[in-house]
């Protein structure tokens, strides 16, 4: 980890605005659009999408705008008119809103965040040294516990930010240790702005940020205005779509492109618009220096986090960028170096987000290729053997209070030696490694531009790695032992899920058979009972997930409403299915002292007991219990 110093951003702030890029942003823009309508209607099957908009932005002006397809509604896509909804891009809105109140004296970012909190929504240091800082938020290295439950709601189940902070977010990794995508984070930043400035943050959105910049369709309000209902790309939300983002605000910002254009027209020409776009100011020029500086790296070679912007490399330029995804799919890329920028913003799936990462390849490869000529140089090797890196690592972004504990199962990474002294990296869900070539230190690179520093601590012991990518969000992943590895985890549960499918099954079909067949073997009543009995817990095992969605479908009330009270069930059904389970542990003992039921009942009887006997640590680690 690098907390960068104030250096960097000092040299910054003497450049001023950057002149803009002479070749994309030269008076012809017809290669521009050409490139943008070429590359979207030649798209391979599976990234087709109905519609999408593109603005190309330099130094202070959008240069170029453009849709492509129909809105909903049936209308061309217009780019200074149809309101998509730009998510998680809000985030940047909030940082410079936090800047702004720098710049005036109201704050300093390494101010702790407890200074302005309400008594109620105090964090708690706990055993933790540091306290978490304005500026943490900003570079999603607070350090909180992820959580999503509740996140999505229902209007009428909207929460101010005052109600949501009343109870404070819960950390678990001690700030500036790693990065970590936090909504909670950047929401927190949002609540601590609405405190200073005496307002909604909404309104001081409004006010400070989309009045001076002539964003006039561009709203934090949830849902978006009425009168603009008519021109959402994706039309008027159904019963399914009509939700709210709870933090606000770090998901709910809607916005035309031309609006997000003009944005990045600020941030590209230091913090205001120029004379063709209005002239309006928001930050200054040596505040929009500071807020592009690096301010977390994992390591110094590698790209890090500004203030609420991303750090990335292609071709030789240094990028900024962050995207959103919230039905539409968007990115905000800045070039800060070469006064240039664009938004990308397109509705679609979540499976068809690949089309971000190929557009911006394609962009800098036609706009802005590497200058200096490619040179082979031998690979620089690692300073600890490949080995010494190799083992399974888990996402640091994942709940450790609740059921959403689960999703971490399969959040892991693989490492192992890979090619010419590189490492083998294996993402989650992928059935074949990428390949990263030793970069110096403990630092490695991909062809395709992935990046991945691994953390040490104190004693040198490798404990983590950030990955990063051209526009990929930089994320922490913790290296965990043999015995959390997901995989461990799910061979147990499918031993346990087994051993009760075959009780439920295929011992009532051999008892039919015998039966009918006369050659049941006489037992005790005693042995009669206990057998019975060791159907039981295997039973309620499978009944479980059963209850949960029977409660879900039966609740007659929306399902985001229904997902707590089926979890509860899911819970409750699990611990009667664990205690009875355990209790075979009796009968199990009893059986082999005394010679009950056959061998092969008496060895199921005891793989039985002993399954549900492992099943309780199980349900404990990953918060599937009620407690």
């Amino acid at each position: 980890m690098l907390m960068m110093s104030g250096v960097v951003a000092t040299l910054l702030l003497l450049q001023g605005p950057v002149p803009q890029a002479p070749g994309v942003c030269g008076s012809d823009t017809a290669a521009v659009s050409t490139f943008f309508h070429q590359f979207m209607s030649t798209l391979p099957p599976a990234l087709k999408v109905p519609r999408a908009s593109f603005v190309l932005v330099c130094g202070g002006h959008p240069a170029y705008a453009t849709g492509y397809g129909k809105t909903a509604a049936g209308d061309d896509v217009d780019p200074a008119r149809t309101i998509f909804r730009a998510a998680s891009n809000g985030k940047l809105v909030v940082a410079t809103s936090a800047l702004q109140l720098a710049e005036r004296g109201m704050w300093r970012l390494s101010d702790d965040v407890n200074q302005y909190l309400p008594e109620a929504a105090r964090l708690e240091n706990g055993s933790f040294q540091h306290p978490v800082t304005i500026d943490a938020l900003l570079t999603h290295t607070a350090g909180f516990e992820n959580r999503m439950a509740g996140s999505v709601a229902l209007p009428a189940d909207r929460v101010t930010l005052a109600e949501f902070f009343s109870r404070p977010p819960h950390r678990v990794v001690a700030p500036g240790v790693e990065v970590s995508y936090s909504n909670v984070g950047i929401a927190l930043a949002g609540y601590l702005v609405e405190i200073r400035a005496g307002k909604p943050f909404s309104q001081y959105a409004a006010d400070e940020i989309f009045v001076p910049l002539g964003m006039s369709r561009s709203s934090f309000d949830q849902p978006p205005p009425a009168d603009w209902t008519s021109d959402l790309a994706d039309g008027p939300p159904d019963r399914s779509r009509n939700v709210v983002f709870n933090p606000y605000p770090a998901g709910s910002l809607v916005t035309t492109p031309l609006d997000m254009g003009r944005f990045i027209a600020a941030h590209l020409n230091g913090g205001a618009l120029d004379s063709t776009a209005g002239g309006g100011r928001v930050l200054a020029t040596s505040t929009i220096a500071l807020m592009h500086a690096s301010h977390w790296r994992a390591d110094p070679s590698v790209p890090g986090v500004a203030y609420g912007f991303f750090e990335g490399e292609i071709n030789g330029h240094r990028t900024l960028f962050h995207t959103g995804d919230s039905g539409d799919h968007s990115v905000v890329f800045l070039l800060p170096d070469d006064g240039a920028g664009f938004y990308l913003v397109f509705t679609g799936s979540d499976e068809q987000t690949a089309l971000r990462e190929q557009f911006t390849a394609h962009f800098m490869d036609r706009f802005f290729p590497n200058a200096a000529a490619e040179v082979v140089s031998p690979p620089v090797p690692a300073s600890l053997p490949v080995t010494q890196l190799s083992g399974v690592y888990r996402t640091a972004a994942y709940s450790r209070s609740n059921f959403e504990k689960l999703q971490a199962i399969f959040a892991q990474v693989r490492v192992r030696p890979g090619e010419r002294g590189g490492i083998a990296l294996t993402p989650p869900g992928a059935s074949s490694p990428i390949q990263l070539r030793p970069a110096g230190g403990v630092t490695f690179r991909g062809d395709s531009g992935e990046v991945v520093a691994f953390r040490r601590d104190s004693s040198g012991r490798v404990v983590g790695l950030m990955v990063s990518g051209s526009i990929w969000d930089p994320g922490s992943w913790d290296r965990i032992g043999p015995l959390e590895d997901g995989r461990l985890h799910l061979l147990l549960l499918a031993g346990i899920a087994l051993v009760s499918l075959l009780r439920i099954m295929v011992w009532p079909a051999i008892a039919l058979v015998q039966r009918s067949r006369q050659t049941r073997a006489p037992r005790t009543p005693e042995e009669r009972k206990w057998w019975r009995w060791s159907a039981v817990a295997p039973a309620l095992l499978l009944l479980a997930p059963i209850s949960a969605l029977g409660t879900a479908f039966l609740s007659f009330t929306h399902p985001l409403r229904a997902i707590p009270r089926a979890v509860t069930v899911l819970e409750v059904v699990l611990v009667m299915a664990t205690i009875s389970g355990i209790l075979l542990l009796l009968p199990a003992i009893r059986a082999w002292r005394y010679g009950w039921l056959s061998p092969a009942r008496r060895v199921h009887l005891t793989l039985l007991a002993a399954a549900f006997v492992l099943l309780a640590p199980f349900l404990y680690y990953w918060r599937l219990l009620p407690v």
